[in-house]
């Protein structure tokens, strides 16, 4: 039975979602026997997010049901055909590779990537150094391992942009992440530390942020570029801007080079980590020079409609449903050809 067919528009759609039974799974995401919104007392819109989520996969015919307990994976042998896991952070460590390590155990196709691409896409450190590997500029940077790393300054002058090694969302980043000298950045250094985590020291580069939607295909998709916009100083991006958007996201009117030039770094870091269902590539961006530097790439990211992935496929004229199933249906032609080659381990 084939699993999908194209649309008129080149992407992949479901051809018999009825029969594929699915594990929505995410933080606040609607739990049984009501799947009513879940509460939340936090800032930030997760339970509406995971809602609209849990809709839309319902809207595509698929079985759908849903659980905010992480350990139900646990439970999903033989009876859940994919497990869609918006799982990124959990209190643990590693926790985004926890969900489809064990879906890898047992053997069943969940949204994202392989659980090594995880690692190194939620691990900042790394995948700029795979980034910088395969041609992509990068700021300069220096880890500072949790209370193992001498406290004495980068090999480079600040002014300096300290953040989480593995923070996620700009989580905890407020513009006193942004210091001028060595003195001021060795307290977040050490803030950071205290929170038992290793702290990443960058240089602080000029520009705006941007980010660039990709999804997976026979070759990668790029939708287009969007500008996070920030009216902090610096134009950093910091928690709060994140957490309640503000200012919204644009679309960037991208000059001819820097598309190309984009599309290749989405292509170099395709072919060197693997095929993934969807991805967005994070830049700093300098609009006067042209000049980017590569800041991240993040897999099972945001695709709610008011975020980058629902402006850029809107402005190429892809409702938020097209865009859904054609993820879905990558991630199952992705990971149904080797399948049958995997073995359990008891």
């Amino acid at each position: 039975m084939r699993i999908s067919s194209r649309t008129s528009n080149g992407l992949l759609t479901l051809k018999h979602p009825e029969k594929i039974r699915l594990l929505f799974m995410a933080p606040y995401a609607p739990n049984g026997p009501d799947y009513d919104m879940s509460s939340y007392l936090g800032a930030g819109g997760y339970p509406d997010y995971y809602f609209e989520i849990f809709n839309r996969l319902k809207k595509l015919k698929l079985q759908v049901e849903s659980t905010s307990k992480p350990y139900a994976v646990t439970q999903a042998d033989g009876m859940f055909d994919y497990v869609f896991s918006l799982f990124n952070r959990m209190p643990i460590r590693n926790s985004e590779v926890f969900v489809s390590s064990y879906c890898e155990y047992l053997n069943i196709p969940y949204l994202g990537a392989c659980p090594n691409i995880r690692a190194a896409a939620e691990d900042k450190f790394i995948s700029k150094m795979v980034a910088q590997s395969l041609g992509i500029p990068v700021p300069q940077g220096q880890i500072y391992h949790y209370q193992m790393s001498p406290l004495r300054p980068p090999l480079f002058p600040g002014p300096y942009f300290i953040k989480d090694r593995y923070g996620a969302g700009s989580e905890g980043l407020t513009i006193e992440n942004v210091q001028e000298d060595w003195s001021g950045a060795k307290r977040i250094v050490q803030a950071i530390w205290e929170q038992g985590s290793d702290a990443l020291v960058e240089e602080m580069v000029e520009g705006i942020d941007i980010t660039v939607p990709v999804i997976g295909d026979k070759t990668p998709r790029m939708l287009g570029v969007v500008h996070v916009p920030s009216d902090k100083p610096n134009n950093i991006l910091t928690e709060d801007l994140k957490l309640t958007d503000p200012l919204g996201y644009r679309m960037y009117d991208a000059p001819t080079q820097l598309l190309s030039t984009i599309n290749t770094d989405a292509k170099r870091l395709w072919n060197a980590l693997g095929p993934m269902d969807y991805f967005r590539l994070d830049y700093r961006l300098n609009p006067e020079t042209g000049v980017r530097k590569f800041l991240e790439f993040n897999v099972c990211c945001y695709i709610s409609e008011d975020g980058a992935f629902g402006l850029s496929s809107k402005n190429k004229n892809i409702t938020a449903d097209e865009l859904l199933a054609h993820i879905i249906s990558y991630s199952l032609i992705r990971q149904g050809g080797w399948r049958k080659y995997s073995q359990r381990i008891l």
